[in-house]
């Protein structure tokens, strides 16, 4: 990922180790994962996006399969991170196949 985006990895499916699992792929592809953690529940699996990281966040957006409505632009330049992905049911079962 040629941008270096600061991303934070939330497990929102209560299925533990799935953000764990997730890093480790995301990181062999180049992805600046910089925490992991449980977040709020979610069916879907939303990206934040703070900073204006097309690139990345389009590639994001594939890989985990996001809908139009789960992508959110909330743009602060004086965040600390640039993405947070918070993954959703919908990704328990995409991750397994």
């Amino acid at each position: 990922m040629t941008e270096d985006a600061k991303i934070i990895l939330l497990n929102g499916s209560l299925v533990d180790g799935l953000a764990s699992r997730t890093q480790a792929d995301l990181q062999a592809i180049g992805a600046n994962i910089v925490e992991i953690s449980n977040g709020e529940y979610l069916e879907q699996t939303r990206i934040l996006d703070y900073t204006g990281n097309p690139h990345t966040v389009q590639y994001l957006v594939e890989i985990f399969g996001v809908l139009p409505g789960n992508y959110i632009l909330e743009y602060d330049p004086n965040s600390p991170v640039d993405v947070v992905i918070t993954l959703g049911v919908d990704w328990v079962t995409k991750s397994s196949q």
